[in-house]
């Protein structure tokens, strides 16, 4: 799981801006779900918080604001 986090962080480290669809992603922190089973050391799914900002026009919303 870490080398899957590390992977998203550079993916949007890199394209932070998706082709001017958002202004800004940011990483604000991850969560390792426990399961069940009770084997803590092998946890199988991890939910991670991210802040996407993104600003669209008023008049057409399928464009983006300027």
């Amino acid at each position: 799981m870490n080398k899957a986090l590390d992977d998203l962080k550079q993916l949007f480290g890199i394209n932070y801006n998706l082709t001017g669809v958002c202004d800004t992603i940011m990483y604000r922190r991850s969560v390792r779900v426990e399961k069940p089973n009770g084997d803590i050391l092998i946890p199988a799914e991890m939910e991670t918080f991210w802040r996407v900002q993104y600003t669209q026009s008023r008049t057409d919303p399928t464009v983006p604001d300027p």
